[in-house]
């Protein structure tokens, strides 16, 4: 039996004539990074997040570095991070020089627990903690998770 994870074909159909257009623009411009495609990109998806501003970056693992970087996340600074979550999350908060601390998720939610087991919480000392979920789907980041 073949159970598909994700058909796209779908989601295709309705959109061909749409991703088809965007596709042709960014072949014929010869622009595959950076350019006028990302630059509308980035202001359309800040003006639909209330955003002034919008970065559009290559991957989850450059995205999670910025934010790093933005909080000021650095050497001598440890990182809660999930136990089960991909690599990146790991290697983003090595590249700006902190520590990832790993610790294991719920068991219900595979989440890390803002509140629950407390195994993390006994230690302050640390920086960050990066909600992040094996599935790529939004992870609970409650006040005291942030």
């Amino acid at each position: 039996m073949n159970v598909p994870v994700l058909d796209l074909g779908p989601v295709y159909a309705e959109l061909r004539a749409e991703l088809d257009s965007a596709y042709h623009r960014v072949m014929n411009s010869g622009r595959y990074l950076l350019g006028p495609e990302l630059e509308a990109f980035e202001s359309e998806y800040a003006a639909s997040v209330g955003a002034k501003y919008a970065v559009g970056v290559a991957n989850g693992l450059e995205a999670l570095q910025l934010v790093l970087m933005a909080w000021g996340v650095g050497p001598g600074d440890e990182v809660i991070v999930p136990s089960n979550g991909y690599i990146a999350t790991w290697l983003a908060v090595s590249a700006v020089g902190a520590t990832p601390v790993p610790v294991e998720p719920n068991h219900a939610t595979y989440n890390l627990d803002p509140g629950g087991s407390g195994d993390h919480r006994e230690n302050q000392s640390h920086s960050a903690d990066s909600p992040v979920r094996p599935d790529g789907g939004y992870a609970r980041a409650d006040d005291d998770c942030r």
